[in-house]
C-alpha cells in the first residue's frame, strides 16, 4: 500500500476529507440510527466527488438496506478491484470501506478515527491529526 508520506498535498487533502466525513457520519449514525444517514447521500458525493462519493454512497446504501458486514465488504473488495487504478486510489476506497462497515458496527467515533489513522501509520499521522483535526487519545 501507498505511504502516506509519499503522497501530495492535494492526495492527503482527499483522505483528510474522507475520514472526516466518515466520522461525521458515525457521529449522526449513533445519534440518530443509520436510517438518519439518508438525508447525507447527495451532498456525500458532492463532497467527497468522483469514484469516492459513489463508492461510500453505495456502501451506505447496503448498510441502510440491512445488507450484512460480509456482503458489504465482499462488494467493496470487488469494486476496489475493478475501479482503482493505483495505490491511492485503493487506499481510498480501504479507507471508505472500514469506515462504512464500522458504522454499520456502532464503532465509536473516537474508536473509528484512530482505525482510520492507523492505515496512515506513525510516519504521517501527525500531519494527518492536523489535517482531520482527530484528537490524540
Amino acid at each position: 500500500m501507498v505511504q502516506y508520506t509519499m503522497l501530495n498535498e492535494s492526495e492527503k487533502d482527499t483522505l483528510a476529507r474522507i475520514c472526516r466525513k466518515l466520522a461525521v457520519l458515525a457521529n449522526k449514525s449513533r445519534r440518530i440510527g443509520l436510517l438518519g444517514l439518508e438525508d447525507e447521500f447527495d451532498p456525500l458525493v458532492a463532497e467527497l466527488g468522483g469514484k469516492n462519493g459513489k463508492f461510500t454512497r453505495k456502501l451506505l446504501m447496503f448498510v441502510i438496506d440491512g445488507q450484512d458486514a460480509e456482503t458489504i465488504r465482499h462488494i467493496a473488495d470487488n469494486y476496489t478491484t475493478s475501479s482503482c487504478q493505483n495505490e491511492f486510489e485503493v487506499l481510498c476506497f480501504t479507507l471508505i470501506k472500514t469506515g462504512v462497515c464500522a458504522i454499520q458496527a456502532g464503532t465509536h467515533p473516537d474508536t473509528l478515527a484512530e482505525i482510520l489513522i492507523s492505515y496512515i501509520g506513525f510516519d504521517g499521522e501527525e500531519d494527518f491529526r492536523q489535517r482531520t483535526g482527530f484528537v490524540e487519545k
